[in-house]
């Protein structure tokens, strides 16, 4: 039988940016939902990174700071960088590693401090690692991380295959559920119904919505 699951955010894609996003969106409402078409801690991009997360906490060489983090990466993206972004994420890099730490992430340390190796396309010295499994540690923390948040509510091997959004809400999302469909042949395909609703009686404030793609 369809199911159906009113929430207040649908995040769609369960990698790192996705399971971040449910962590933050728990802090602000009571019913999130993260639908994630593979299986959640092990799909996505993030689990497949290897070696680092750059952030210029200036351990290894003091000089360093967000500023040359920023020249760095315009630098490498040939200036074709959509510089707000860039500028947002190197600012706010040493917090976000510290943000995973505060979860139970495990870096590698030198003399009680992040150890901070230097990597292609950088000036400085600025990646902080574990070992060469970065990425499936930061996916393992985070997944770990949501699962402990009870306002979040998991959907594993469910695709969204559409979405109906309405002026003023409530918004659907259609899913199918990999594991309970037999076959693709067969037309028996269960499908997942995740609505949201306002949170406010009043129709002056828009619904809260957001939609995170797996990155």
């Amino acid at each position: 039988m369809p199911e159906t699951f009113d929430c207040d955010v649908l995040i769609i894609g369960g990698g790192g940016a996705g399971a971040m996003a449910a962590v933050w969106a728990a802090k602000e409402a009571e019913r999130v939902a993260l639908v994630e078409k593979g299986v959640f801690g092990k799909s996505g991009c993030t689990v497949m990174g290897a070696f680092s997360m750059c952030a210029a906490f200036g351990y290894a060489d003091p000089t360093d700071n967000p500023r040359k983090h920023f020249e760095d990466t315009i630098r490498g993206g040939q200036f074709l960088n959509r510089q707000d972004l860039v500028d947002l994420y190197t600012r706010e890099a040493p917090e976000r590693v510290m943000e995973l730490i505060s979860y139970g992430a495990k870096f590698d340390m030198e003399n009680g401090r992040l150890h901070q190796a230097m990597m292609e396309g950088h000036s400085l010295p600025r990646a902080c690692h574990y070992d060469r499994r970065t990425g499936p540690m930061i996916m393992g923390t985070l997944a770990r991380q949501v699962k402990k948040t009870p306002q979040v509510r998991v959907f594993e091997e469910v695709m969204i295959v559409d979405l109906f959004m309405t002026p003023n809400g409530p918004h659907c999302a259609i899913g199918l559920r990999w594991a309970d469909t037999p076959s693709w042949s067969s037309g028996q395909k269960q499908s997942l119904s995740l609505q949201e609703e306002e949170r406010r009686s009043t129709k002056t404030i828009p619904p809260l919505w957001t939609t995170q793609v797996m990155v």
